[in-house]
C-alpha cells in the first residue's frame, strides 16, 4: 500500500501502473490484484 501511495504521490493516479507497484512492492501482479482489486 505504501509503495501505490508514493507512485501516486510522485507520478499521478493516471501515470502509474499495476507493473510498477508490484515490482517495487517485489510481488507478482497476480497477488496485486488478489489482494486489492477484487
Amino acid at each position: 500500500m505504501t509503495v501505490a501511495l508514493e507512485e501516486f504521490a510522485e507520478f499521478g493516479y493516471h501515470a502509474t501502473s499495476d507493473h510498477t507497484i508490484a515490482k517495487k512492492a517485489d510481488v507478482s501482479k497476480g497477488l496485486l490484484y488478489n489482494l486489492f482489486l477484487k
